[in-house]
């Protein structure tokens, strides 16, 4: 997409939001590779239409390049706060009379990722769009209001799964030292997080 069409699309998204129609402002932002837009009030503006159709994640994603754009927005930081509350997966934890257990990708700084810590957050939403981590929750109280008690919330695998792994020091190195070896673990590793998808999918439907 040139910078001409870029800037027809975000004319016909302003139109759509001065009109109230959240609905179609997302169905044109959902054509547009916002990982290359610098300027983090229209990220901003975007990440609100998301929110306005509850896609509360796809917000958060959004507001989270927004605020690599500007590190100091309060502001940015209070939504980024207000959709993770609106998710209710914290809230939703918190209420079972239960153990509950919460369990996120959180790398660290032995997992060397290129570029430096700065992009640990770029680097668990990378982790969850290619399947190697995959989000989903279950509560077995969801069944007394008739909702399913597992939830799937990741989406299917987008691809770029070597890249992911080759973007941690951890696995790239071993390309290096043991090459064949690495491709064979590579592929495997690959193979499994597909195959645990599957069997995801199949939860969900089994608790209906």
């Amino acid at each position: 997409m040139d910078k001409y069409e870029f800037n027809i699309k975000v004319e016909q998204i302003k139109k759509m939001v001065s009109r109230g129609d959240y609905e179609t402002a997302m169905k044109i932002a959902d054509t547009i590779d916002w990982h290359r837009v610098r300027n983090a009030s229209l990220l901003s503006m975007i990440a609100e239409i998301y929110e306005k159709n509850k896609e509360y994640q796809e917000a958060k994603d959004i507001l989270l390049l927004a605020f690599e754009r500007a590190p100091i927005g309060k502001r940015l930081l209070y939504k980024l706060t207000d959709l993770a509350l609106k998710e209710g997966n914290i809230a939703e934890a918190e209420a079972y009379h239960g153990p509950s257990l919460i369990i996120g990708y959180a790398p660290c700084e032995m997992h060397s990722i290129k570029g430096g810590m700065m992009h640990c957050q770029d680097e668990m939403k990378k982790a969850v769009a290619c399947g190697y981590w995959n989000l989903f929750r279950f509560n077995p109280d969801n069944l007394k209001e008739g909702k399913p008690a597992f939830i799937l919330d990741s989406k299917a695998p987008a691809g770029g799964y070597r890249e992911f792994l080759m973007n941690e020091a951890r696995y790239s190195r071993l390309t290096r030292e043991f090459p064949e070896r690495a491709t064979e673990l590579f592929e495997r590793n690959e193979a499994a997080a597909k195959e645990r998808y599957e069997h995801l999918l199949k939860l969900v439907e089994l608790y209906k």
